[in-house]
């Protein structure tokens, strides 16, 4: 993110939006222990850095 001065704020992102039909599958990703899809078990580095929040007015899955 950028301010008025074109100076970057550093600030990152807690939480990612979804529509309900996919949260299951963002909690999935954002907290198994292992990279999601993996053949080889790798530690995942998302785990617990972003909680997803789902987003009842969001009905449509593929736009995004």
């Amino acid at each position: 993110m950028m301010n008025a001065a074109s100076k970057r704020l550093g600030i990152v992102g807690r939480y990612p939006l979804t529509p309900p039909d996919l949260y299951f599958t963002a909690r999935t990703i954002l907290e198994s222990v292992s990279l999601p899809g993996s053949a080889n078990n790798d530690v995942n580095p998302l785990r617990g850095a972003l909680v997803p929040i789902s987003v009842p007015n969001w009905t449509d899955t593929n736009n995004w």
